[in-house]
């Protein structure tokens, strides 16, 4: 199916337009703002919405009703899950995987490189963050390498992530640590049916060269 674009806006000083990759595959209905760029290889999932200015790298997935608001950046091979929201002007570096049902507020900054090799005669070593189904991580937050936010965990605005979070705690603060626990039964609606429908997954991403950063996974949302 071809994408429903937002009405094209202009005036005499500005053409307003979005530039999609024709190797891009629409699995439904998307939403699509103004200057949007989605490259090469992008697969996007049924009734996706994506808002003004966002920049999408090549090889990226997005399951259905998935949400990336105006000025949200997504680096290549990232992978977003069904029923999740990224909002205005957050990053997501290459690799990342945010799973099912996952709330990611304004202003979050992510980061996939623990040693700067630019000019330097060593390879990049990416290892992105890893956020589970449920998970809510509020405006500001910054998720430093490697890191994992566990199922149905809370991550407070403003926070320094630099450990795990396990599965349904609260942390929050600069550096975050361990505030409390989420309530069991406060977990988004239809998140348990949609996780039971694959019980088993597998991403994982590796470096082959200085150049290159190949993603091998097992699609849990691609049909």
């Amino acid at each position: 199916m071809n994408p429903i674009f937002y009405r094209e806006i202009t005036n005499s000083n500005k053409q307003w337009f979005s530039k999609i990759d024709p190797s891009v595959n629409f699995k439904g209905t998307a939403r699509i703002g103004r200057n949007v760029i989605i490259e090469e290889g992008c697969i996007i999932g049924d009734q996706v919405f994506i808002g003004h200015n966002v920049k999408i790298r090549p090889e990226s997935y997005f399951g259905d009703y998935s949400e990336l608001r105006a000025d949200v950046w997504v680096s290549d091979f990232a992978r977003i899950g069904h029923h999740t929201a990224i909002f205005n002007r957050t990053n997501i570096v290459s690799g990342m995987v945010v799973e099912n049902y996952v709330y990611v507020g304004i202003y979050v900054s992510t980061a996939n490189v623990k040693d700067v090799v630019r000019w330097r005669n060593r390879d990049t070593i990416k290892d992105p963050p890893y956020v589970k189904d449920g998970a809510r991580i509020m405006a500001g937050t910054i998720l430093l390498p490697g890191v994992t936010i566990g199922r149905n965990s809370l991550v407070g605005a403003g926070s320094l992530v630099t450990r795990n979070v396990p599965n349904g705690e609260i942390w929050y603060g600069h550096p975050a640590r361990k505030r409390g626990l989420v309530d069991p039964d406060d977990i988004p609606t239809g998140m348990l049916e949609t996780i039971n429908e694959a019980s088993t997954y597998e991403w994982t991403t590796r470096t082959t060269d200085n150049e290159k950063h190949e993603v091998e996974y097992l699609p849990r949302f691609i049909p």
